[in-house]
């Protein structure tokens, strides 16, 4: 595109160098890949302030920054303790604790008029004429956002809210040519997608009523989108409830489903905008990916927990709301989303608890290892015995602390990527180099990391849908893996964690298939995590299989 100033925006893990620093900048994946494919390309950092100055002052006659690409990451660019929209905690402030915040914020004197004008009022608001936006202190992308003539947006469905502050900064950048790359462009449901629509089809789309062909929906018609393409579903059996209850009464319960409605209408709508590229067609000779899924017991101890807290009266209210049908549908839903986080929670770190956890069942598990663990280690000994590396994914820091706690004990070296580790560049650094055979890492962060020589992953613990398992195998079945990669998906039977990985996590949805330019079958079915949740309390059975902790601890060697 003949682009002489181009922002590439990726994930902060691809970007720092491998002591965790971002100021004495040193080429990383990013770079390393610029340089092979583009070397005649200057590659320049802006991760703060300083990064800015030094480019800033190398500007030419026209007042146009150096060419070449500069590589930042979202919360540097994006925000980086600016000041440009009113936080959220402002809500609940009344006008005088907005003020006094908004002065703290900025070391502004804290004596002002209580009764006068206040300084925070109109900040991030933007005049749709101009485009002049009130902001107390700018962002780089305010500064420089508009210096360059292409930006490329690495992990892009990271900016899926339209009520983030990153978000809401990225979609005032606007150069000629933008590109947005994910893996995952709706991750969780059909409306994550809207933003980067939006940004990429329509010019000034952030000033809030611009619409075009392209894309027939401004920024401020988000709810129009989400009843076009996002079901409605209703809860038949709350209704025969409440109609015995009361016989007079003829209302409906309904609420948003992840299942997409219309899915012919947004493959026409988004094929324009996107387009999609699978690995084989990228590289014909990519190896092959073996996912093998392996079910064991629970623990003893954990199954008594477990088999307790799949009674749904653990979680609904006593005192349920009667006069308003929106308010108990809403406590219902709520209920039905604590009681799958609880029950997650007991299948990948039972001994930590959760939220909701009653005080006289904190003693009933008192250990994280079980078969599971047991399994994960197995088979972690045998690709060690081979000289091979392995990944370990997990979603509750709980269980990677078990793990680490066993590695430790056998005197094996291992790195870590979770919220327990402040420098994720470092670790990974180790783990690619080879100085250490194993990585421990939490789901949340297994995207923007790539171990290509690396052929093994374990998944003990699942995070909800398709697009975190596809994240998490992407770690290590990269377009040049050198060999074919083994990845174990290891279940507890009889478990919420079967269900989702048996009904979700290995079924593309709608809305993936629609980005891969598929038709879906018209008598598709997808299930959204309350109906999954539903027919795992049905079908749940306690049979017995469950095996004492203390006999595990035997099997440890």
């Amino acid at each position: 595109k003949k682009a002489e100033r181009i922002l590439i925006m990726a994930p902060k893990g691809t970007v720092e160098n491998e002591m965790g620093d971002k100021t004495e900048y040193d080429p990383a994946q990013w770079v390393a890949e610029i340089q092979k494919f583009a070397p005649y390309y200057p590659v320049r950092t802006l991760f703060n302030e300083l990064d800015y100055q030094k480019v800033n002052a190398e500007r030419d006659e026209d007042g146009n920054l150096p060419s070449g690409i500069y590589i930042t990451y979202p919360s540097a660019f994006l925000r980086n303790n600016a000041l440009e929209y009113q936080p959220g905690t402002w809500k609940k402030m009344t006008s005088i604790r907005r003020e006094e915040d908004f002065r703290k914020r900025l070391k502004l004197s804290p004596k002002f008029d209580r009764d006068g004008d206040h300084y925070w009022r109109g900040l991030g608001e933007i005049d749709r004429t101009t485009g002049i936006r009130c902001v107390a202190k700018p962002s780089l992308a305010t500064t420089c956002g508009k210096d360059f003539d292409m930006v490329i947006i690495d992990e892009a469905h990271l900016m899926r809210s339209l009520h983030s502050i990153q978000t809401r900064a990225l979609l005032t950048i606007q150069p000629r040519y933008k590109f947005c790359l994910s893996a995952t462009p709706i991750p969780n449901q059909v409306t994550n997608i809207f933003p980067i629509l939006g940004w990429l089809a329509v010019p000034d789309w952030h000033l809030g009523d611009r619409r075009n062909a392209a894309f027939p929906y401004s920024l401020r018609e988000h709810s129009q989108f989400e009843r076009q393409f996002m079901s409605q579903e209703f809860d038949s059996s709350e209704e025969k409830k409440r109609k015995r209850e009361d016989p007079n009464w003829n209302g409906r319960i309904k609420s948003n489903s992840a299942v997409i409605s219309s899915p012919s209408r947004l493959l026409k709508l988004i094929k324009p905008i996107l387009a999609y590229i699978s690995k084989e067609e990228c590289n014909p000779n990519i190896v092959k990916c073996n996912v093998q899924d392996i079910r064991v017991p629970m623990g003893a101890a954990q199954m008594a927990l477990y088999a307790k807290y799949i009674n749904r009266k653990m979680f609904v209210p006593k005192d349920m709301p009667r006069k308003e049908r929106r308010d108990k549908q809403n406590a219902l839903m709520a209920a039905a989303l604590r009681q799958t986080n609880a029950l997650r929670s007991i299948c990948a770190s039972p001994m930590d608890g959760f939220k909701g956890l009653k005080d006289d069942d904190l003693d009933i598990c008192t250990s994280n290892f079980n078969p599971k663990i047991v399994t994960a280690l197995e088979i972690l000994k045998q690709n060690l015995d081979n000289d091979q590396q392995t990944v370990i994914v997990y979603a509750r820091v709980g269980q990677g602390n078990e793990l680490s706690r066993r590695l430790s004990h056998a005197g094996i070296k291992y790195s870590r990527i979770d919220s327990t580790k402040g420098k994720h560049a470092v670790e990974a650094s180790q783990f690619k180099k080879g100085d250490t055979k194993v990585m421990l890492m939490g789901i949340a962060c297994a995207q923007a990391y790539s171990f290509e020589n690396c052929p093994n992953l374990i998944v003990t613990s699942l995070d909800w849908g398709y697009g975190t398992l596809y994240q998490a195998l992407g770690r290590i079945y990269r377009l040049n893996s050198p060999v074919e990669c083994n990845v174990y998906v290891l279940l507890f039977e009889n478990t919420i964690e079967e269900a989702i990985f048996d009904r979700v996590s290995t079924k593309q949805d709608a809305a993936t298939l629609c980005l891969h330019g598929k038709r879906i079958d018209k008598d598709y079915k997808q299930m959204d995590a309350s109906e999954v949740l539903a027919e795992h309390i049905i079908n749940f059975t306690n049979n017995g299989k469950a095996k004492l902790e203390s006999e595990c601890e035997l099997e440890w060697d």
